[in-house]
């Protein structure tokens, strides 16, 4: 179990962050002590198990070449996943 810190340590996001998550039901912690520590399974935070978990990248691109070089690196189902979506611009 990871209290909120090492949470978002692992997430790259802020405790805030965590707390705001809570609040709208998309990232609820396992156990909440009396005290009010908030204490999350680490498969719960990366989607372990979980087929609806989105996944996530990032990559900046600066040039169109670079972008073209990113989608020609994806495989086909990624890039049939992130067109579908809308996801590559």
């Amino acid at each position: 179990m990871l209290k909120i810190g090492e949470a978002s340590e692992l997430l790259g996001v802020t405790p805030a962050t965590l707390r705001a998550w809570e609040r709208t039901g998309e990232l609820l912690p396992a156990r909440k002590s009396k005290a009010g520590t908030r204490c999350c399974l680490e498969s719960d935070l990366l989607g372990v198990g979980n087929q609806s978990a989105p996944t996530v990248g990032y990559a900046r691109v600066s040039t169109t070449k670079q972008k073209a070089d990113i989608i020609d690196a994806l495989t086909d189902a990624e890039a049939k996943s992130a067109a579908e979506q809308g996801s590559l611009l």
